[in-house]
């Protein structure tokens, strides 16, 4: 309430439970800490009166805990701390303070965080870092322990000092005081002072020491949390900045890199590795970078220098294979301390991630937790810049095998396949020459499709030709990375081929030939190599498969071509020839029957008019025949008509028979126009309207319908009926010649009327089908594609 220092008395149970009369001293609050009261207390001497002195030191302690507030809020807690030791130091006469603070919480090890020399300085020309390092010596860990001060008025007779003996004699300290600071929960560490020879230390000392390590002891803990959160603040930039830097990579060894460099402005060390395991189990790869104090020993043609400053050296070439390089095995040995994480993406175990130093406990929680938070993030840019290199490897053989595609389907002429096989082989491959050789009976042929004429001469022989039969009888690759104990001499200075990767080509289970690439250098081919040779060598058979089948298939073509125009002579001359005699016959059966009709009994007429009837017949077959033999032999002009008009002349034509059977005709209102040849077209409509007729059969209320559909590039017209149907398996050949469902003698037609339909339909480019079931009628379907009239 007073905003100042009370001062005031006390009586106190001590731990005997007798009663001391004290005086007492309340500090009042400071900064943030509203709800803590520093309060100080001290026997009153006989006559009830403070000691001098002792009131003096007690000032003296309140003013440096205040002044250790205000540079506390300005300044931060380590200038705080600074400024508790140099008070106490000060005020108590002593010549060395040092406050030691655990690291990594309760468990963590003491490490020398502040020390001062008060008064003397130390000798000319030592290090004062070297000379006070013998500060962080001493019973600390007892003191930790024991969760009580100690005080030692003289070292040479206190056993806890035996150890230490020879550092205070160094030093030159004889007594010592050390308090543990204690925090919110737990003792943070210690506050140790050292008095020379001849400086007396009195319990209210140790009582004043003790009550400033409450407060020190806070100072520390508020000091590991800012630390704590600096250090978190860092980790999580760095987090973002690993992040932002490995993600914007896609190259593989950027993105280890990337992750070397980021991780180094973190964590310092000595040696680090990334392990990462390949398709195959005892498949790795490992990625190392080491310090420059490691890399002055290092053989440098296998490392160069990575990044700025001391980042160090970067191992060139990154170590493939089961064995991991002796180089690495020694400098693994030498680390004194390591820390590593599993790299883990999608549920896949990537590999792990590794950071080792020359340094015993180098590395803290902290460390280890940061590359936790960072491994995630390393393995997910791993594994994309793996499926990018891996995409962008599919990407290359596809367009290559897309170019090869397009090159050898080009052309069937089969000289003109091999030509473009050898050359898109050749370019897909970076390969100066490319050769195709046709194998018969395992032996190379004389004759070699080469892709560069100008390269035939540097051709290698000898050996090379054992490794052509090694390849048609193994049926496997064949690498020579030099071929130069086989070079050609043909020609004297020409150019040199020196590497040679060779695979078979295999049709049908056999080899026909071998695809052989060169390179005009020493060249070990890599596996992306041979997988992509062996698909050009498999599209190279199918392309020489389809131009042998095409100029086979062409040739029967011709062959078939000429037979159908010979047999479509024949037919035409013998419908032709035959004509002529059927016309006798009716003639001469006619005129027997008119003018002896008197003289011929009843089974003689019934005899010539049933030669009659059959030549009918076999004139309208002729006819038939005549006019099928003329589709397509008469090239006439197409024309734009109107299929309305068309079907409208056919039903006329037939309007007696329809008439006669009470067929209902439903006929679409918008049938289109059309591009055609109208008479073959009618001739179509009449076919179909005509079988519609003879197959509707016995029905009640028989029907035909005539409509359309557009079928986007053609026009889709149908003639459907309800009348008997066709059985499923006669549906495929009703539109051969003589192809009829019922017997011959049951029904009047030829059996060439759908044959003409379908030939007449496909010479206009179209297709007909039908689609019927038995007793559910029968629609026929044909299509005219869509022409410019």
């Amino acid at each position: 309430e007073a905003g100042r220092a009370v001062q005031g008395r006390a009586t106190l149970r001590n731990a005997d439970g007798r009663y001391i009369e004290a005086a007492v001293r309340a500090l009042p609050p400071a900064g943030a800490q509203v709800n803590r009261l520093l309060v100080l207390f001290n026997p009153l001497v006989p006559g009830g009166q403070l000691e001098k002195e002792a009131e003096e030191r007690i000032l003296a302690l309140e003013d440096v805990l205040q002044r250790a507030l205000e540079v506390l809020k300005s300044k931060g807690s380590l200038e705080a701390l600074r400024t508790v030791l140099l008070g106490l130091g000060t005020t108590l006469r002593a010549r060395y303070g040092a406050v030691l603070m655990r690291q990594d919480g309760a468990q963590g090890e003491l490490r020398l965080e502040l020390a001062e020399i008060f008064g003397e300085r130390v000798p000319e020309g030592v290090p004062a870092s070297a000379w006070l390092a013998g500060l962080a010596e001493g019973p600390h860990d007892h003191v930790i322990r024991q969760g009580r001060s100690l005080f030692v008025p003289d070292v040479w007779q206190a056993e806890e000092f035996e150890r230490w003996r020879p550092v205070a004699e160094r030093l030159g300290y004889e007594g010592a005081v050390i308090v543990p600071l204690r925090g919110r929960s737990q003792t943070v560490g210690t506050l140790a002072l050292y008095f020379p020879r001849g400086v007396q230390v009195q319990n209210l000392d140790v009582a004043l020491v003790s009550a400033a390590g409450n407060f020190v002891g806070l100072i520390l803990e508020n000091l590991e949390l800012e630390r704590t959160l600096g250090e978190k603040t860092r980790h999580i930039a760095a987090v973002n900045e690993i992040t932002n830097s490995i993600s914007s990579n896609l190259e593989l060894e950027e993105v280890i890199r990337a992750t070397f460099a980021e991780t180094k402005k973190v964590i310092d060390y000595d040696e680090g590795c990334i392990t990462l395991f390949g398709k195959r189990p005892d498949e790795v790869q490992l990625f190392t970078v080491v310090s420059e104090r490691i890399g002055k020993d290092l053989k440098k043609s296998a490392w160069r220098r990575f990044g700025k400053g001391d980042l160090g050296w970067l191992n060139v070439h990154p170590s493939k294979g089961s064995v991991y390089p002796k180089e690495l095995q020694e400098l693994g040995e030498k680390m004194q301390s390591k820390i590593n994480v599993l790299l883990l993406s999608r549920s896949k175990y990537l590999g792990t991630f590794e950071l080792a130093s020359l340094d015993r406990q180098a590395f803290r929680p902290a460390h280890l937790e940061f590359l936790r938070q960072i491994a995630s993030q390393i393995a997910t840019a791993i594994e994309n810049a793996r499926l990018f290199e891996e995409a962008n490897e599919r990407v290359r053989e596809f367009s290559v095998v897309a170019e090869v595609s397009k090159s050898v389907t080009s052309s069937l002429e089969v000289d003109e396949v091999l030509d473009q096989i050898v050359k898109a082989a050749a370019k897909a491959m970076n390969a100066r020459v490319c050769t195709l050789q046709f194998v018969e009976n395992y032996e190379p042929l004389s004759s070699t499709v080469v892709s560069a004429d100008e390269w035939r001469g540097a051709l290698p022989n000898g050996e090379y030709v054992n490794a052509v039969k090694k390849i048609v009888e193994e049926r496997r690759p064949v690498v020579v990375e030099d071929l130069a104990p086989m070079l050609s001499r043909k020609t004297r200075g020409a150019p040199k081929l020196r590497s040679f990767l060779g695979v078979p080509v295999i049709s049908r289970g056999r080899p026909i030939a071998v695809l052989s690439v060169f390179w005009d250098t020493v060249r070990k081919p890599a596996e992306r190599d041979l997988h992509l040779i062996t698909t050009v060598a498999n599209q190279a058979a199918s392309a020489i498969d389809n131009a042998r089948l095409y100029q086979q298939t062409r040739r029967t073509a011709e062959e078939l071509s000429r037979a159908n125009e010979e047999l479509e002579n024949f037919v035409f001359t013998v419908t032709h020839d035959l004509k002529s005699p059927i016309v006798s016959i009716q003639g001469f059966t006619s005129l027997v029957l008119e003018d002896y009709a008197e003289v011929l009994d009843d089974e003689a007429r019934q005899y010539l008019e049933r030669v009659l009837k059959n030549v009918a017949q076999m004139e309208r077959l002729i006819e038939d025949l005549l006019e099928f033999s003329r589709i397509g032999r008469l090239n006439r002009p197409y024309e734009k008509v109107s299929s309305k008009e068309i079907v409208d002349e056919v039903l006329s034509d037939y309007s007696y028979r329809i008439q006669e059977k009470g067929i209902e005709v439903q006929v679409a209102d918008d049938l289109p126009e059309i591009v055609c040849d109208p008479d073959q077209i009618n001739q179509v409509f009449t076919n179909l309207v005509s079988n519609a007729v003879k197959y509707l059969g016995e029905r009640k209320n028989p029907r035909i319908e005539i409509g359309w559909r557009d079928a986007g590039d053609a026009v889709v017209f149908y003639v459907r009926d309800n009348g008997v149907g066709i059985p499923k398996e006669h549906q495929d050949k009703i539109f051969g010649l003589f192809h009829r469902v019922e017997a011959r003698d049951e029904g009047e037609g030829t059996g060439i009327g759908l044959a003409i339909v379908r030939r007449i339909v496909e010479t206009h480019g179209g297709r007909v089908w039908v689609e019927s079931e038995p007793g559910k009628g029968a629609t026929f379907f044909f299509s005219i594609p869509k022409r410019e009239g």
